[in-house]
């Protein structure tokens, strides 16, 4: 009989597959190399996840929730600058600290099946389209920021530019990216960013 895992020994695993997807994808990683990176069986593996779809789908969901609690930690309230600011922030510091995540999520852009793709966008993009979006409607309905914007597509052009600054906490080419449009030091400067991020926000979206 195979010795239940304890959720800091799952927890484990999905780390390591993580790191695995996103070094190499998912179709060039078998569950026989995570299971020995992990330190456990293929049979404990297939206990908890039935393939290896599976085992990647929780991958997702595990990565995505620290990203979830990084979220509701950072917007509070309805000052749509600071809002702005803790997320971008909040997401650095993500990056930084699992940089893995970052890499796994570009793997799925290059899947080759059409209709995979376009499951696990739904599942990374929804949380964040419908947090955003609420966030801004409730702003709007505060009169704090302009209605002339469509909610969900303001919410759109928000997540496009964290999600590429963001990056650049967690992948050499979008950091090099950061430094041939801004120039500075190798390492991004937060606070340099942040601010002009806010005064951009608070520029474009505050209302008249």
């Amino acid at each position: 009989m195979l010795k239940k895992l304890t959720q800091e020994q799952l927890n484990g695993i999905l780390e390591t597959a993580i790191s695995l997807f996103g070094d190499r994808g998912v179709e060039r990683v078998s569950v026989a190399e995570i299971a020995k990176q992990s330190g456990v069986s293929v049979g404990v593996i297939y206990k908890y996840y039935a393939s290896k779809q599976e085992l990647f789908e929780a991958c997702l969901e595990h990565s995505l929730q620290k990203l979830d609690d990084e979220i509701e930690a950072s917007v509070h309230d309805l000052e749509v600058g600071a809002s702005a600011g803790r997320l971008l922030q909040a997401g650095f510091d993500v990056c930084r600290e699992h940089p893995a995540y970052m890499r796994m999520y570009h793997q799925i852009t290059g899947f080759g099946d059409v209709e995979l793709q376009k499951k696990y966008a739904e599942l990374i993009e929804s949380r964040s389209a419908k947090r955003y979006t609420e966030i801004i409607r409730r702003a709007q309905a505060s009169g704090i920021v302009r209605q002339d914007i469509d909610a969900s597509m303001l919410a759109y052009f928000m997540d496009n530019l964290l999600m590429m600054m963001h990056f650049s906490a967690g992948c050499p080419y979008y950091e090099e990216r950061y430094r041939v449009f801004c120039g500075g030091d190798s390492i991004l400067d937060d606070t340099r960013i942040r601010e002009a991020f806010v005064r951009f926000v608070e520029g474009a979206l505050r209302a008249p």
